[in-house]
Formats: structure tokens, C-alpha cells, sequence
């Protein structure tokens, strides 16, 4: 929204509709979902599990470079590995950022359907794991993260 006000950028209506659509889920969702929580950013590609009695979510978020269009996933399993649920979304065009922590979002959702209370939250993302982990960052000036601090 910024750009549109301050450089003259547009936005194509199904655009505009479908973040709008997003925002509103985000929002009527924030409140309902309480769940304990660690944040690990991970640097090495293989899975490593929560401790035990916890689940993982593990998350990640990809833009391409051609024309921005991003897509998120992410897998949820017990301690012991075994896979429980699973997700795939296609956001749109959107940042590398927005993308991951849109990911978080998502499991957090799933986890809230699912009952679980005690999540081990992996990301690739030092950006998103930083934000995410830090409590301060409830002031932050990028509503998503906003939201899932709330969660907590």
C-alpha cells in the first residue's frame, strides 16, 4: 500500500482482492489459536526432531525471480518423525520474507485445527527466525508477524 501512495504503483484488482481475502483470515484467526512454542532456524537441509512429547513444523517459502510469485509448504511430525499433515499454497506475488513467514502462519492454522499445543517450529529463513523468536518484535510494523506473535 505504501508504494501505491508514495511511488504511483497499481495493482491489479484479483490482486488486490485476494490479499485483502488473506488479510481478513489472518486477522479472524489471530486470536484463536494458543500454542507453546520454540523457533529453530535451521542451516542444515535434514530434518532434525523436536524433543519428545513435541511436534515439528517445518516450514518454507519460495519466490521466483522471474515475475515474484511465491509459493509456501510445510510438514508437521512427531518426534518419533513419522509425518502427520502437510501443506502447499501458491500466494500470489509476494516477498521472500512474506513468503516464509506466511508458511509459519498456515502451520500455526493447521496446528490449531490439529490440538497441538507443544510445536518446535523449524525455518531456513534467519530473517523470519529472528523475527519470529524475538519478543520485541510484537511492535513490529509488518502486521503478519504481528499476528503470529499473538498466537502464542
Amino acid at each position: 500500500m505504501n508504494d501505491y501512495v508514495f511511488k504511483g504503483a497499481t495493482y491489479k484488482t484479483d490482486s488486490t482482492i485476494h490479499s485483502s481475502y488473506n488479510w481478513e483470515k489472518c486477522y479472524a484467526n489471530s486470536s484463536k489459536v494458543h500454542v507453546i512454542y520454540l523457533v529453530q532456524h535451521v542451516t542444515n537441509p535434514t530434518w532434525s526432531p523436536p524433543p519428545r512429547g513435541w511436534m515439528c513444523l517445518n516450514t518454507d517459502g519460495a519466490v521466483a525471480t522471474l515475475d515474484g510469485r511465491g509459493s509456501i509448504g510445510g510438514v508437521i511430525r512427531n518426534s518419533n518423525g513419522e509425518w502427520i499433515t502437510g501443506f502447499t499454497k501458491n500466494m500470489g506475488t509476494t516477498s521472500i520474507l512474506h513468503a516464509e513467514l506466511w508458511s509459519i502462519y498456515e502451520g500455526l492454522l493447521i496446528v490449531r485445527n490439529l490440538g497441538i499445543h507443544r510445536l518446535w517450529i523449524q525455518s531456513d529463513s534467519s530473517r523470519a527466525f529472528k523475527l519470529v523468536g524475538e519478543s520485541g518484535s510484537i511492535d513490529n510494523h509488518i502486521p503478519l508477524l504481528r499476528v503470529i506473535l499473538k498466537l502464542r
